[in-house]
């Protein structure tokens, strides 16, 4: 597939009767960028081939003028307009920090609550942190849907006058970018107003809160003007996040699931270019918000498999006679998206590699995903809850084995919300110590 990326100054440089229009070193990063299909994730490669670009570009200026080009000169120029690009290539990035790498310092007070996984992985107090805050795991309620019950509002969100104000400028900014390049469907979802747990059901009052809203608030974050102030540091600037409760975000609820097949295999997306967001990155085997239509009507909803899976059904196309057994892992607030709150759950199937692939080609919304890979996780990847409790030290040690290979298998492009899945589901996991 052709990237707009590459074809940046090759008009330009064409001109100059250069071979190709690009020198030699170019001519192969492009090559490479384009057999491999890199994404805008990717953008450290990216970069690469900008700076090769920029670098080539700056030879033929001098060149044609006659002035001559310290090699350190050509490097800083290059260093200096490759960020500035960058950014203008992936320009939604300005309005959300996706990468959010000062996330620790920003939330500093939020760390004892995070996602983790074990010591093996990680050096914060021996731990991978993975920012997502947790408000209850699957261990609640013992992993049984059945046992999540929302309450349904009537009342559609409304953005807070003084957020609304603030935010205005960039929102308008992100959705004229967002309808440009992508269909933009101003979809009436759910927001999550506060969650608790009484009596061995996690209850969550949830209100209708329409996808505008949501690019308004949780979207442009980290938006600001030159000597302003974004609206994360106006809101966060505790270093915590606002309960739920008292949050002025739209707040979509979220829902993830990790899909194996009946050999064991965890089905692993990887979003297409088709998307607006997170492009190229690997994710849950499906996710999305949960829509007001999924709850038709009713004031209070108990979980089941046909109010969670629709969006597995448009993503994958599998359905709920596909499901042979579903587990609730937890719901967790993302620090990203300023505390946006996601649901997480286990699903095992009857489907192998084969049928999930054929089942992918007739699904609705095919175009999101890529590609589906898949990563062997043998028995553990099929243990139930009560099962996964069971393990002894030796079996434990080697799903950790496991889980090691896959995360360096995928790691260059793992989004934050398969992390936080895979996190949740090795706590179901009786840990060995």
């Amino acid at each position: 597939m052709e990237n707009a990326e590459v074809k940046i100054w090759t008009p330009c440089l064409s001109k100059c009767g250069m071979k190709e229009g690009y020198s030699e070193k170019t001519q192969i990063l492009m090559e490479e960028f384009l057999r491999k299909n890199y994404q805008e994730s990717n953008s450290k490669f990216r970069n690469l081939v900008l700076r090769s670009l920029l670098e080539d570009l700056v030879d033929f200026v001098g060149y044609f003028t006659g002035i001559p080009m310290p090699t350190n000169t050509v490097g800083a120029i290059s260093s200096a307009l490759v960020p500035f690009i960058s950014s203008k290539l992936n320009d939604h990035s300005r309005f959300l920090d996706w990468e959010l790498k000062n996330w620790p310092e920003i939330y500093s007070k939020e760390l004892n609550r995070c996602l983790y996984l074990p010591s093996i992985f990680g050096r914060y107090k021996g731990r991978i942190l993975i920012p997502f805050v947790l408000l209850y795991e699957g261990t609640k309620i013992n992993y049984d849907v059945s046992r999540l019950l929302f309450i349904v509002e009537d009342e559609v969100f409304t953005i807070p006058p003084d957020i609304e104000d603030k935010t205005y400028k960039f929102y308008r900014q992100l959705r004229l970018h967002l309808q440009r390049k992508f269909k933009f469907y101003n979809a009436l979802n759910m927001r999550l107003k506060s969650c608790w747990f009484e009596k061995d059901f996690v209850f969550m009052k949830v209100q209708p809160v329409a996808y505008e809203s949501y690019v308004h608030t949780n979207l442009v974050l980290d938006a600001r003007e030159a000597d302003g102030e974004s609206l994360r540091m106006y809101l966060h600037k505790n270093g915590k996040l606002e309960p739920l409760e008292s949050s002025p975000l739209a707040n979509n609820l979220g829902i993830n699931f990790l899909v194996f097949t009946s050999g064991g295999y965890l089905s692993v997306v990887r979003r297409s270019e088709n998307v607006a967001f997170r492009r190229g990155e690997f994710c849950p085997s499906a996710s999305g918000t949960i829509s007001f239509f999924d709850f038709c009507g009713r004031k209070e909803v108990r979980g089941n498999k046909q109010l969670f899976l629709r969006e597995l059904e448009e993503e994958l196309g599998i359905t709920v006679n596909d499901v042979k057994k579903m587990e609730f892992l937890g719901i967790a607030r993302d620090l990203v998206r300023g505390g946006e709150p996601e649901l997480f759950f286990w699903i095992k199937t009857d489907l192998s590699r084969e049928q999930i692939l054929e089942r992918l080609r007739i699904a609705k919304d095919k175009f999101e995903v890529e590609d589906v890979f898949f990563f062997d996780f043998k028995q553990y990847g099929i243990l139930n809850s009560e099962e996964r409790k069971d393990i002894c030290r030796d079996e434990y040690s080697e799903f950790l084995a496991l889980l090691k290979k896959f995360l360096y298998t995928y790691k260059e492009a793992l989004s934050l919300n398969l992390l936080a899945s895979i996190a949740l589901w090795e706590r179901s996991f009786c840990r060995q110590s």
